[in-house]
């Protein structure tokens, strides 16, 4: 499962992970969800209507791109021996215990490149196996306003600033 897989991580991650032979859960708001099952999702959960604890349960592994309270409840759907990694989140003494409960590991993740990542990510990228979704381009000139449609938390896919 993808939190957030209309975003710039994660509508990668949802491209990336089908690349790998997944079963891939985005999770958006419904304005989004053509997109991510566009992306190859095979299915979507709508976090505005819907409780993620009711639309899925036994989940291998979550990548969070939200925060504490995302984690907190993909422990939550998440099976026995599972895994749930943020990017965002630092794992919290109370989001230690609870996965704890059903021996799921935790972990706060940062990107590390290396060549050969990035050549084969380039190779899907150059025959169109995965895809940049652009949602907004500027110019340099406009990058406090590039930088606020970031921070709004709700741009899908990546932007763009032209230098």
């Amino acid at each position: 499962m993808i939190h957030a897989a209309s975003g710039g991580v994660g509508h990668y991650a949802v491209q990336i992970a089908k690349q790998l032979g997944a079963y891939v859960i985005g999770t958006s708001s419904a304005a989004n969800k053509d997109l991510i099952l566009s992306l190859g999702a095979d299915e979507h959960i709508d976090y505005q209507t819907q409780r993620l604890q009711n639309a899925t349960s036994d989940i291998d592994l979550v990548l969070d791109c939200l925060g504490v309270e995302s984690v907190l409840n993909s422990i939550d759907v998440t099976k026995v021996d599972g895994e749930v990694i943020s990017i965002v989140a630092q794992m919290t003494p109370e989001i230690i215990a609870k996965a704890a409960k059903k021996n799921i590991r935790t972990s706060f993740y940062l990107v590390q490149s290396n060549g050969a990542d990035m050549k084969l990510l380039a190779e899907w990228l150059e025959t169109g196996a995965i895809r940049s979704h652009i949602s907004n381009t500027y110019s340099f000139g406009q990058i406090a306003e590039a930088h606020q449609q970031i921070e709004s938390g709700r741009t899908i896919g990546k932007i763009v600033v032209i230098i």
